[in-house]
């Protein structure tokens, strides 16, 4: 439950008051912390906490790789690029081209990582196959602190419209 309200504070890009709601939950539930661990990466990146976001991820013993855990490697992803470990995002939308032909890869966790490296057309590309296969992520895209980036450009508009969300 902890962990469910720091999400939701992230989605509502009140990241300060997400993160000891992600530390709770990790003092209470510290063996099963690779999702909220991730989440409290993510929201010390989003908000600008590099330091922060990368000790986390080189705490982690063995993060999980894409061919394990698309949501959390992806994210992995999206922090090294915009914490400036370009070569590490690199190697991650490399693992999940790697995993295409064997599996579904949901293609807005790639997206993801293609806006924390600031390629536009990457990104927009793999948010419209998601929106062409319905992947999970589609839904959340108007909220969702990975895509910031994006909501200037007249592609992201388009793309809102086309899902049904309110621009």
């Amino acid at each position: 439950m902890n962990s469910l309200l720091g999400y939701v504070h992230t989605l509502a890009h009140r990241y300060v008051e997400a993160l000891p709601w992600y530390k709770k939950s990790l003092e209470l539930e510290p063996l099963l912390n690779g999702l909220t661990e991730a989440e409290m990466t993510w929201t010390y990146a989003f908000n600008g906490s590099c330091t922060e976001a990368l000790a986390e991820y080189d705490k982690m013993p063995s993060p999980p790789t894409p061919a394990e855990d698309q949501l959390v490697s992806g994210g992995r992803g999206f922090v090294y690029a915009v914490c400036g470990r370009r070569r590490q995002a690199l190697d991650i939308i490399a693992q999940f081209k790697r995993l295409v032909p064997k599996r579904h890869v949901d293609a807005s966790i790639v997206a993801a990582v293609y806006t924390g490296l600031g390629n536009k057309d990457q990104a927009f590309e793999s948010l419209n196959k998601a929106y062409e296969d319905r992947d999970s992520g589609i839904p959340f895209l108007k909220v969702d602190p990975f895509f910031d980036s994006l909501h200037s450009d007249p592609r992201y508009a388009d793309l809102l419209r086309r899902i049904g969300l309110p621009q």
